[in-house]
């Protein structure tokens, strides 16, 4: 048993985790971890599992048993054992390493270095730091060779490849000869019938030729498509060989990508720590994304279009990330600041970002509640409130793998893997320290743990940034990790969290189909010329009163640019707006009024009885600049009376032509 798999004693868990080992190993297998690299890779994994059950206690002096004594490795012999066969380092070395640390002392000329005792706790805690350290690593290391294995490949024109081809030319070519030679004496003995047969041939010639071209003129069209089809197969052999070259000749290095991005999604618990600020403040940037790809288009677009844009403040978490990452009274800042301060601590932490934050005249994002603790603080993220803890803030921030431990495992370790991956850690702290050595103004400066995420996160959305995206939401239906069961209230949550409730309420609001004037008043005109069946009991008046008005509205508007509507420009600001004006004539007689009340009754009470309540009307259609605008459904209320429309006189004509066949007979 390891004790950082039994924090969740879920057996259903365990279970799938072993019916899935085999697939694990396939797939290992697949990107070519095999034999000694799989087994180095398997007993670096062990590593991580064994750290987990290494324990630290103060040893008990015999002379003086009230003295606290060093802090020494308490687990039992056996876990020591079964850590130095996978890791390959002696438990003495690795006890000097995690219970103790070197500090110097002294001026920068002179300086001492001496070790000190660490407590118990801090001592697991820089256990922890190697375990998660080693992870880290092993997670980077299957990341680069998946997508080493899944890259393009890469080919260059150089003279050995020149020579390859070649050979290989030459290899067919005598291959070619060689099944020639075989037959080679069957053609002498035919060579004298064919000297003898070329005298009848020639006087044959002339009439073959002449009976060939009256054939062809007969069948010309097929000889047309005969042709045609043989000159596209030799353009296409031409291409597919040109591609070919181009693709093995040139140096081609850039390909197309197709990118997996998997991250946890928004998390808020009954108390919250340091991981779940990273986290929330990393699907707060991806929100961001998804907020621009899916509705910033549509903000633009409305806004050129001069239509009512809906509120964009509902889905815009733009104001979250300036209380977080502002320059200078971001709460990250300000966390970074408290690390480098000496002596800096939680409390001060939340008390300065408090302080900072009520004299804003931003919305409240940053909540402060008299119930708050002095380590507690708000914020309104796009999911929701989110109290978070700020204890062990600054130590967690200011986290970092103690050298000594670093050094030991990157002499020490006989595991390939971690070894290897521990010398470069190393190379860059000395790398890093003999640069901050030659220049004093930088001996100051930390590197934090947040600000390392930080560069990491803007690294990844600068990448982002130019792709198409495609998001999955991954919605957990149950705790207990049971097919065919769902919990409601732990779905509707995650739903609410992933900001899906947010968007389809931002959707409803919004015109997701939309119809040029030219296209909208070409196929719907006939609706409003020629009224449908069902309304054949309305007065024949009606029909040519709305065909009137439609013409005045031509002649009214087009009389403005004075000049008449047969030579009126199409281009001109009074031909678009008299087209402007036709269409809404046109949808304000043909849609209903109560369309959008009568498909919202089809949705749940609660959406219906808030629809009902909103003051404002909701118009199934809005005209913009270029465009008229459809809400949900009104485009397809149309195209179905559009289409009964046709079908009605395609029926009709049906029937007219079949009395007039049976007439004829």
């Amino acid at each position: 048993d390891f004790a950082c798999l039994n924090a969740d004693n879920n057996d259903n868990k365990n279970s799938a985790d072993k019916d899935d080992w085999p697939q694990t190993l396939e797939a290992l297998h697949v990107f070519g971890f095999t034999g000694d690299t799989l087994r180095t890779l398997l007993r670096a994994l062990c590593c991580v599992l064994q750290l987990s059950n290494i324990q630290f206690a103060e040893e008990v002096l015999e002379d003086n048993p009230e003295l606290e004594g060093p802090t020494v490795i308490s687990s039992a012999p056996e876990e020591l054992e079964k850590l130095e066969d996978v890791i390959g380092i002696d438990p003495l070395f690795l006890q000097e390493a995690m219970t103790k640390r070197s500090m110097s002392v002294g001026t920068n000329s002179h300086h001492d270095t001496v070790k000190v005792q660490l407590s118990p706790s801090v001592a697991k805690e820089s256990c922890n730091a190697l375990a998660k350290e080693i992870y880290a690593r092993i997670f980077q290391v299957l990341v680069s060779s998946i997508n080493e294995k899944t890259q393009g490949e890469v080919v260059q024109n150089n003279k050995e490849q020149h020579h390859r081809h070649r050979r290989r030319r030459r290899r067919r070519k005598s291959e070619l000869l060689g099944e020639s030679s075989g037959v080679a004496k069957k053609k002498k003995s035919k060579k004298k019938r064919r000297d003898s047969m070329e005298s009848s041939f020639s006087t044959k010639s002339s009439t073959s030729s002449r009976e060939h071209h009256r054939k062809s003129k007969r069948r010309g069209s097929n000889a047309s498509q005969d042709s045609n089809l043989t000159d596209t197969s030799s353009s296409y052999n031409n291409t597919t060989t040109t591609h070919n070259n181009s693709s093995g000749g040139g140096n081609r290095t850039n390909f197309g990508i197709i990118c997996l991005l998997d991250i946890f999604g928004f998390e808020r618990f009954d108390v919250n720590r340091f991981e779940q600020l990273c986290i929330n403040y990393a699907n707060e940037h991806l929100q961001n994304k998804y907020v621009l790809d899916n509705f910033g288009r549509i903000q633009e677009e409305y806004e050129a279009e001069g239509i009512d844009l809906f509120d964009f403040r509902l889905i815009d978490n733009s104001p979250v990330l300036t209380v977080l990452e502002h320059k200078l009274s971001g709460v990250l800042t300000a966390l970074h600041e408290e690390c480098i301060r000496p002596k800096g601590n939680d409390e001060s932490f939340v008390y300065k970002i408090k302080v900072v934050h009520s004299k804003s005249s931003t919305p409240k994002i940053l909540v402060s509640e008299k119930l708050h603790r002095k380590t507690e603080f708000g914020i309104q993220h796009f999911a929701g409130l989110v109290t978070y803890n700020s204890t062990d803030f600054v130590e967690r921030n200011t986290d970092q793998l103690p050298t000594d431990l670093i050094r030991c495992v990157a002499q020490h370790s006989t595991n390939e893997l971690i070894r290897s991956e521990f010398q470069q850690i190393v190379g860059k702290t000395t790398t890093t320290s003999n640069h901050h050595n030659n220049n004093k103004k930088k001996n100051n400066k930390k590197t934090t743990v947040l600000q390392t995420f930080r560069v990491q996160l803007q690294d990844l959305m600068n990448r982002l940034s130019p792709t198409h995206t495609r998001y999955i939401r991954c919605i957990k239906p149950n705790q207990d990790m049971i097919p065919k069961k769902t919990h409601h209230l732990s779905t509707m949550r995650q739903l609410e969290c992933a900001g899906l409730v947010t968007a389809i309420t931002i959707s409803r609001e919004t015109y997701p189909n939309k119809l040029e004037y030219g296209t909208c008043q070409y196929r719907f005109e006939c609706l409003l010329l020629c009224r449908r069946r069902r309304r054949r009991n309305t007065n024949s008046n009606q029909t040519v009163k709305v065909n009137s008005i439609v013409s005045q509205t031509y002649q009214a508007l087009c009389s403005k640019s004075n000049a008449t509507a047969d030579v009126v420009d199409p281009n001109s600001d009074e031909y678009k707006a008299a087209r402007k004006e036709t269409v809404r004539f046109l949808l304000t007689n043909l849609i209903p009024p109560d369309i959008i009340v009568r498909r919202q009754s089809m949705t749940a009470g609660a959406v219906h009885k808030q629809q009902q309540h909103s003051k404002n009307k909701k118009e199934p259609f809005a005209c913009g600049t270029t465009k008229v605008y459809f809400r949900a459904g009104v485009l397809e209320y149309l195209e179905n009376e559009r289409l009964e429309y046709y079908t009605e006189r395609v029926i009709q004509i049906q029937s007219w032509f079949r009395c007039f066949v049976t007439n004829e007979w």
